[in-house]
């Protein structure tokens, strides 16, 4: 191609100008193939198909609707050889005629270019701290015990502070008669008085008139919403709750050897030492992925990278957009029927994340570059293995979307990028871990 086609770009203050010379003998060996390929199918009253010459059809249809596609490859293989982000006021001066060359002008947007820096200039320090103090092994201890936590009921009959109490109730505000929204609840578990990050479970005074109350009494509850209560309908308004104590319950919880048995472990001592590995292997990845964080971060700020096309950011959030639709599992319409400026605040809000997505792109590409890195067909599965681990997808569902990958060119080039990246990455983890 690069004999055939001669580009020219001009630089202008934002996007660039692109004109391409096209060969007249790549022009007439095109239309050969293209119209070789396609006679078969040309129909033209008078003539059978299959016999018509390239001269009648050209005549009778037009070379350009014979052979746009010629031009749509050749603005397909400019565009990959000149890493053109969006093209515009695309104009083509000529004809499609043999022996005659073809000229194709148009307004483009280009890849930025990375300068990189050199890694042995960049100094990180690896110093993971990934053993499991006994706080945390305390904290875990607590956290299985609360998960198989069950409640009985009391021998008590008047309910105390720290009693576990089952209430019925509904709350109308004053000068109102219907209860309000969110303020009726049965079987209503509470822990009476119970301090949790620094405050109780009720507003005001609610807990401390619960005490003293006896099972099934029902008892007027007067409080009043603090003035910078989370529903500025509510602050500093009076309500009355109308309570039933159905229950005064007290908690089972499990320790030692039950405590091992109910979360699956043959005994104490083989749990403990689950919790202490499991603990260590979560503080290793967490410090792992901020590290890697850090290396990223840090080599992106050190690198030159030319403007952003707008239309490159633009795509990304509209990538961006669309994940996060899926998540929701959600269509724009829906969405945007529901909040009309939906998709305009989360374009605003992922902006700069866009951004640094983008940058951090176009750095790992020029790595793989620099480094000449690749990965072949048999990694790429690998990676994808990975996620659907991850994921825990149906042995179908991987079936299906490997036989995507092998008969989708552009899934393929998509998942090829993201299992690069991913190349690049394990490189950087692994030179600046072993402090290069």
């Amino acid at each position: 191609m690069s004999e055939t086609f001669i580009t020219t770009i001009t630089k202008l203050s934002t996007p660039s100008k692109v004109s391409v010379k096209v060969d007249a003998q790549y022009i007439k060996n095109a239309k050969e193939k293209k119209f070789n390929a396609i006679k078969d199918q040309i129909e033209i009253p008078g003539f059978r198909k299959g016999t018509i010459t390239r001269e009648i059809a050209e005549s009778k249809l037009g070379v350009e609707k014979l052979y746009r596609s010629i031009i749509d490859e050749i603005f397909y293989e400019v565009k990959k050889q000149h890493s053109i982000v969006h093209a515009e006021k695309f104009m083509i001066l000529g004809t499609l005629k043999d022996n005659e060359p073809l000229d194709i002008e148009f307004i483009a947007e280009l890849k930025p270019t990375v300068k990189l820096v050199e890694l042995d200039k960049i100094t990180l320090e690896y110093n993971p701290d990934s053993v499991a103090t006994e706080e945390e092994i305390k904290c875990a201890i607590e956290l299985a015990q609360k998960e198989l936590e069950t409640l009985e009921d009391s021998d008590k009959k008047v309910l105390d502070n720290l009693d576990i109490a089952i209430l019925d109730f509904q709350g109308t505000l004053e000068g109102e008669k219907e209860p309000f929204k969110g303020g009726t609840a049965k079987n209503f578990k509470i822990v009476v008085n119970k301090i949790v990050n620094g405050q109780k479970q009720f507003i005001d005074t609610f807990e401390d008139q619960l005490v003293g109350m006896t099972i099934d009494e029902t008892r007027n509850i007067n409080v009043s919403f603090p003035d910078d209560y989370r529903d500025k309908t509510k602050c500093g308004k009076k309500v009355t709750f109308v309570v039933t104590l159905k229950a005064i319950k007290k908690s089972i919880i499990f320790e030692g050897e039950d405590l091992a048995k109910g979360k699956g472990f043959s005994s104490y001592e083989e749990f403990n030492k689950y919790l202490k590995q499991s603990i260590s292997d979560n503080k290793q990845k967490s410090y792992d992925d901020d590290f890697k964080k850090t290396i990223i971060n840090t080599i992106t700020s050190k690198c030159e990278i030319s403007p952003l096309p707008s239309k490159m950011v633009e795509d990304e959030c509209e990538r961006q957009w669309m994940s996060y639709l899926t998540r929701l599992g959600k269509t724009e319409e829906e969405l945007i029927k529901q909040d009309k400026y939906a998709k305009e605040r989360f374009f605003d809000n992922n902006f700069k994340t866009a951004v640094e997505t983008i940058k951090t792109s176009l750095v790992f590409e020029s790595i793989a570059a620099d480094r000449k890195m690749d990965v072949s067909l048999e990694e790429i599965k690998e990676y994808l293995t990975k996620v659907f681990n991850i994921f825990q997808y149906s042995q179908e569902k991987r079936d299906n979307l490997f036989k995507k990958l092998e008969t989708n060119q552009q899934q393929f080039e998509t998942t090829k990028v993201t299992a690069l990246n991913e190349k690049v990455m394990e490189f950087l983890f692994s030179y600046f871990k072993g402090n290069k």
